[in-house]
């Protein structure tokens, strides 16, 4: 009887414990899910506040791992922020591109230079050696040169342009005549070179009256001579009236415009296919000997060097992407340009004409559609000259009046138009025997003649005329 009252005891115990085992096991996962809130809430602080076995093995894991998660997310803003600057420069640099390309240029003389520099390097080398030039090849939207292939310059002795002085700053009575005075100097003018004067000063009407007293045209002479300039605004100006200082300040622009040209040479070295290989079969340079022999002619790269007969303010260079020197079965490209080899304070006005002389065995393939040269008769000892098209798009209107409604400034206009124009034609080598050993030289020649204006910026001051107070 006792036995079965002890097993109904045990039974009824075993029953309780069996009920009350998911409450427990409820509140140990409840007190858990609260203890890992805790930790999380706490984060690394955590690491650092309890003292169990388990919180210092998590904290050398988690701080082990730390630097790792920091890096990948520093990498991962970065190649963000990369991309998205990645995205604006390919939008941007497209707008450009077909904006320079549609107003600056001829695309397809863009593309053809590119695939000159595919055809001499290959696809690999060619994407190496262009890429940090991209921005430059977006910019000028294939009107200028895309590759450094400019040639040396050699140095002339011989100048031949005109220098113009800054004009002083004054001040000057409201009402009463401005004259703005300055000289210029002439550098060895072989013949007389005629010169035009315009002067413009803020706020001055453009009915107003100016006079100028200079001389014209500048007779030629040898060495250096200094003339005088000078731009009388007749009329004056007036100070504000809601001016309280009693003066204004003008800024004013003194432009002087003359006729000049330029000539260059350029020596090109031309040789056989056989006889280029042979040299290339045994790893010699076939212009090692010339070098030594012609330096002023060729040096360093092969490339040639651009010898001009004068110093003018602007000058023709040369360009090429191959080295030298030539041979047959093979276009090259070829490129002359009107560059502002030193700072004359001024810009290209006018490109009247560009000719060149391309002598035998060398020629100008002229039907293709990116050359820009054509066959000439215009000027004795020349054989090729720029064509219209070309001259019409050098030849803009930069001046204020014209680009009055275009929401085009001068200066951007000047930096479009004027400033380092290049026209290019591929060259052709043909007609050279095979038993010709030996490079054989030819000289190309190039003139120009063009307008160059030169602009000088000066300040006057208009001052109230004090007024002699009167007795009452």
């Amino acid at each position: 009887m006792a036995d079965n009252v002890g097993d109904s005891s045990n039974s009824k115990k075993q029953k309780e414990q069996l009920e009350e085992y998911p409450r427990k096991q409820e509140e140990a996962l409840t007190k858990y899910r609260e203890s890992l809130a805790q930790r999380t809430r706490r984060g690394i602080t955590t690491l650092y506040t309890q003292d169990t076995d388990y919180d210092r093995r998590l904290k050398r894991k988690v701080l082990g791992f730390l630097p790792i998660i920091l890096l990948r997310n520093i990498f991962k803003i970065v190649l963000g922020i990369f991309g998205v600057l990645l995205v604006v420069f390919i939008f941007i640099g497209g707008s450009v591109f077909v904006f320079q390309c549609s107003t600056k240029g001829t695309c397809a003389y863009a593309g053809t230079q590119v695939n000159k520099v595919l055809e001499k390097t290959g696809t690999q080398e060619a994407a190496k050696g262009t890429f940090g030039r991209i921005w430059d090849i977006v910019w000028t939207g294939g009107s200028s040169e895309l590759f450094n292939t400019q040639t040396d310059i050699r140095e002339s002795d011989v100048k031949k342009y005109i220098e113009i002085q800054s004009p002083p700053d004054k001040v000057y009575f409201e009402s009463k005549p401005i004259t703005v005075a300055t000289s210029f100097i002439a550098y060895n003018l072989s013949e007389d070179t005629p010169i035009s004067v315009l002067c413009t000063l803020d706020g001055y009407g453009s009915d107003s009256r100016i006079s100028y007293n200079y001389q014209n045209p500048i007779p030629g002479v040898l060495g250096e001579k200094k003339y005088s300039v000078v731009c009388t605004f007749e009329d004056g100006l007036k100070v504000k009236s809601d001016n309280t200082d009693f003066f204004d300040n003008h800024r004013g622009i003194m432009s002087l415009v003359y006729s000049s040209n330029a000539k260059s040479d350029w020596c090109l070295y031309v040789l056989s296919r056989s006889a280029l290989d042979d040299y290339n079969m045994r790893n010699k340079d076939p212009l090692e000997e010339i070098k030594r022999r012609d330096p002023q002619c060729i040096s360093g790269n092969n490339a040639g060097a651009t010898i001009p007969e004068f110093e003018s303010a602007e000058q023709l260079v040369f360009g090429v992407l191959d080295d030298q020197p030539f041979t047959q079965d093979k276009d090259y490209f070829w490129q002359v340009k009107l560059k502002e080899v030193f700072d004359y304070k001024g810009n290209l006005n006018k490109l009247d004409g560009l000719y060149v002389y391309v002598p035998d065995p060398a020629v100008l393939v002229t039907e293709d559609s990116s050359c820009q040269f054509e066959r000439n008769s215009d000027i004795e000892g020349y054989n090729y000259k720029l064509k219209k098209d070309s001259l019409d798009f050098v030849n803009q209107d930069c001046s204020p009046f014209a680009l009055k409604k275009t929401g085009i400034s001068v200066d951007e206009c000047i930096q479009s138009f004027k400033e380092d124009v290049s026209f290019g034609c591929p060259l052709r080598i043909q007609g050279i025997s095979n038993i010709r050993i030996l490079p054989e030289k030819v000289i190309v020649k190039a003139y120009a003649n063009y307008s160059y204006e030169l602009r000088e910026s000066f300040n006057v001051v208009i001052k109230k005329i004090p007024v002699t107070p009167t007795g009452g």
